[in-house]
């Protein structure tokens, strides 16, 4: 069995797992800090594994990996911090998104295009945040819109990959992952400062960790895909 089949069925087993940990985080009532850690960390695991594994051929995918890497540790971190600190777990994630979005940008270069749909899908967020009434932030305004900049500028990155002409499978696995990221943020602002709905709850919790495990495993498909462009290069050259 070559090395990429067994990365891919290495890959599989850490999702299932991470799903499974997910599951159990939202219907079994024991301590968040056993469940919840054992699903956050099963993520950075993924990550590093597929870190050390991948062919690193040149510094733009090292760098993505590595990029990708730590917005993961960050994520992990924040929502081991979100529990008991909410302002010290957001900013975690917060910087975790700076990391996505670097990581991107290393694979596709940066374009005013990026900017313009992170402002649109900004603007789109700022207006819900401003003028819903069933908000009630007590006094984390500020640190949400911030956040929610953030996280937009990332999405608006991750969107506008899909549209380049160079890594277009690996892009739409970001984009995946990237989207139901942002999905997952919004269910959360929703459960935490709209009432505590415990559907907003759930589909947070649904959508984010295999939004993490996408992303994790776009660090092992982006080294397959990198590989296998270097095969194709070699053989043309013969």
């Amino acid at each position: 069995m070559t090395l990429e089949k067994k990365s891919i069925i290495l890959n599989i087993i850490l999702a299932i797992l991470i799903l499974i940990a997910d599951v159990l985080y939202i219907t079994v009532p024991c301590s968040p800090y056993i469940t919840k850690t054992i699903a956050s960390s099963l993520f950075v695991v993924m990550g590093v594994i597929n870190f050390i594994l991948m062919v690193k051929n040149d510094k733009q995918q090292f760098y993505f990996g590595l990029f990708l890497l730590m917005g993961l540790i960050f994520a992990c971190s924040g929502d081991i911090l979100l529990i008991d600190v909410f302002v010290i777990g957001a900013s975690f994630f917060g910087l975790g998104h700076i990391f996505f979005f670097l990581a991107f940008c290393f694979l596709n270069g940066f374009k005013v295009k990026d900017f313009v749909c992170g402002a649109i899908i900004f603007i789109l967020s700022f207006l819900l945040i401003e003028f819903y009434k069933g908000f009630n932030f007590g006094g984390l305004k500020i640190l949400v819109v911030v956040y929610a900049l953030i996280i937009s500028i990332m999405l608006g990155k991750a969107t506008m990959g899909v549209f380049e002409k160079n890594n277009k499978w690996i892009n739409i696995v970001i984009f995946v992952g990237a989207f139901l990221l942002f999905f997952s943020d919004l269910m959360l602002v929703l459960y935490m400062f709209a009432g505590r709905k415990l559907v907003f709850d759930i589909l947070c919790l649904c959508s984010y960790y295999p939004a993490e495990a996408i992303l994790a495993f776009s660090i092992f498909a982006t080294s397959f895909h990198f590989k296998k462009l270097t095969q194709r290069k070699k053989l043309t050259n013969i």
